[in-house]
């Protein structure tokens, strides 16, 4: 039996020894699970969720206000050294062991903590991105909420803790959208957070049927940039579509489509965004390849001398291509 994500009070984890999802209600500032698994018990503290906000300062890109100076890389589209381009959820979950490993026997100052941060950070969100894809919400939410216990930089947390508030928002669960956006380090002049932060209150408006609040928390389009912007502009496109402005929401569409055209299919895919105009799109594709099969097979009549079949062709072929561009 599953539990219920909406609930505001649930902590859920991975399984410190099979990685399966373990959650509990928490009790005294810690959490007792045992694995439904592998049978595995473990009894973890939980401080609170804002115990590091005060460290954040107004630091820009730093982990706390003591190590200004150590920038820390934030682009999640940016995969840490020795990663595929498409990395399997077992090739990720290895490198997150062995990261949790390094970190474990790191000091605090040590030079080389950051990026070892960076890769469990980047490993833990890759992979609860292919659990997001893959309409498993449960074991999303497992490895975020296990990333978040990882972090202690409060850039690395909020880059967390937005991603938490956008799973909650998708799946119902505003109450605890909110507290996993309350719970954001502020004074953080992170771009990247920023947009990632946008995202989850645009899911929230969305999940209140307020179209006009999911454009007011996205902002101006130019902002929306890094790993998020594909589902940026897919919650872009959606909210055009729920206003009605289909004009808008196809000029937003192709925008969207620009540089990262499966990431930005998939999101919307995934989230279950502009239904309508992803419907149109796939009619216009069908269309166009018709289009093309049509003139390709047609071409050997150009080549002869009916000129009377070769008109219809061309006439067919333009009044074709208006067809699909007014669709």
């Amino acid at each position: 039996m599953e539990p219920d994500l909406r609930d505001p009070d649930l902590r859920v984890f991975e399984c410190a020894r099979c990685s399966e999802p373990v959650w509990a209600t928490p009790a005294g500032g810690a959490v007792e699970v045992r694995c439904g698994y592998c049978g595995h018990e473990d009894r973890r503290e939980l401080p609170p969720l804002t115990s590091q906000a005060a460290e954040a300062g107004s630091a820009y890109r730093g982990a706390l206000s003591r190590e200004v100076g150590r920038p820390r890389t934030v682009d999640l589209s940016i995969s840490p050294k020795g990663y595929p381009a498409r990395p399997t959820k077992e090739l990720l979950r290895e490198k997150l062991a062995a990261a949790r490993a390094r970190l474990a026997a790191l000091e605090p100052d040590d030079a080389e903590r950051p990026a070892v941060e960076y890769e469990a950070l980047w490993a833990a969100a890759t992979l609860a991105s292919t659990f997001v894809m893959a309409k498993d919400p449960l074991r999303a939410r497992a490895a975020l909420e296990s990333a978040l216990a990882d972090q202690h930089a409060p850039v690395y947390r909020a880059l967390v803790l937005a991603r938490l508030a956008r799973l909650a928002a998708h799946g119902g669960a505003e109450d605890l959208a909110e507290r996993w956006l309350a719970a954001i380090p502020p004074g953080l002049r992170v771009p990247e957070i920023a947009v990632d932060v946008r995202i989850a209150r645009a899911m929230l408006a969305r999940a209140r049927g307020d179209a006009p609040a999911m454009l007011d928390a996205l902002g101006p389009e130019d902002a929306l940039f890094g790993a998020s912007r594909p589902v940026a502009m897919a919650l872009l496109v959606d909210a055009h579509e729920r206003r009605g402005d289909i004009r808008a929401a196809r000029a937003a569409y192709r925008r969207g489509s620009r540089g990262a055209a499966m990431r930005f299919a998939g999101a919307l895919a995934t989230f279950d965004l502009a239904p309508r105009t992803r419907a149109r799109t796939a009619r216009v594709g069908f269309l166009a390849l018709g289009l093309v099969a049509f003139i390709l097979t047609s071409l050997p009549l150009l080549a002869t001398n009916h000129v009377l079949a070769a008109l219809a062709v061309i006439v067919v072929g333009a009044l074709g291509a208006v067809v699909v561009r007014s669709l």
